[in-house]
């Protein structure tokens, strides 16, 4: 989130999108310094609008409790639905069969330790 947040080829400033959910949350106490899940995927939605190409690398998806990664790949589906440019998401994770269920559907490349061993 960080990395889209900020303008490209710049060291200083920040979206205006992302400083409104920032100032928002500071408002709010029972925030913990966090912006909710609902929050943080409205502002990632309106970020990845500002990019023609922009990606999202997702590692150690097989880490979250199973009901966690449902959510988190339903919300991701949502993102991709609803964006304004094509986005691409790179999901790493050890094989998991709920994984590799919910995204069967969608175009991907699946990429095994065997795959690449002689490179390693």
């Amino acid at each position: 989130m960080k990395q889209l947040a900020c303008p490209p080829a710049t060291d200083t400033g920040i979206y205006t999108e992302a400083l409104e959910a920032y100032k928002k949350e500071q408002k709010d106490p029972s925030s913990r310094g966090q912006l909710s899940i609902k929050d943080s995927l409205q502002l990632l939605d309106q970020l990845l609008k500002r990019y023609k190409h922009p990606a999202i690398i997702l590692d150690a998806l097989d880490e979250t409790p199973e009901e966690t990664r449902g959510l988190i790949i339903q919300d991701l589906r949502s993102l991709l639905d609803n964006a304004k440019h094509p986005v691409k998401i790179f999901i790493a994770s050890r094989h998991s069969l709920d994984i590799e269920d919910r995204l069967q559907d969608l175009l991907h490349v699946r990429i095994e330790a065997r795959d690449n061993a002689e490179d390693i």
